[in-house]
């Protein structure tokens, strides 16, 4: 049977520049998430759309929730097209990642917790055999933070799929 996706936590409560002592709280995660995937010829597009309350970002209860247990809202999707001719497969892909903070006081406590994570990608994969695709693959990121700071990058990747 698989866990319910509730917590029991500690946590600490924090005031800016003050650490105090542990502070026990529950609170229950839920969400819901929505995929769809078509073949239509040498077409390959597909979709997926996510909305949760308490599960957090990066892993399941990852900053889902605040020392006073207030959830945190969060919310993402990922569109990616690919077509295929041959041996060889183009796409592109794009997404968003979006935690809101639990209360108004959240990027007071923490100004680098995320608020949305973004990456659009365009790649081009060529099967040599059955389990060896050789990429490349350009991207570029967008971290923006819950107080306004921003991380982003711009990626060029080539390398090479082993399947088993």
């Amino acid at each position: 049977m698989a866990p319910s996706p509730s917590s029991r936590r500690s946590s600490t409560t924090r005031s800016p520049g003050v650490l105090t002592s542990p502070v026990n709280y529950n609170y229950t995660g839920d969400g819901v998430d929505v995929f769809v995937k078509l073949d239509v010829g040498a077409w390959r597009p597909s979709a997926t759309h996510y909305k949760a309350k308490g599960l957090g970002t990066t892993g399941l209860f990852v900053n889902g929730s605040f020392a006073d247990g207030h959830t945190r809202d969060s919310e993402g999707y990922m569109a990616q097209v690919t077509y295929k001719f041959g041996p060889v497969k183009l796409g592109v892909n794009c997404g968003d990642s979006k935690l809101d903070s639990a209360n108004s006081t959240d990027a007071g406590f923490n100004p680098g917790l995320v608020e949305s994570n973004k990456k659009g990608t365009i790649g081009a994969y060529w099967s040599l055999t059955k389990n060896l695709t050789l990429l490349a693959e350009a991207s570029r990121t967008k971290s923006e933070a819950q107080a306004g700071g921003s991380n982003q990058s711009n990626t060029f990747n080539i390398g090479a799929f082993v399947g088993f």
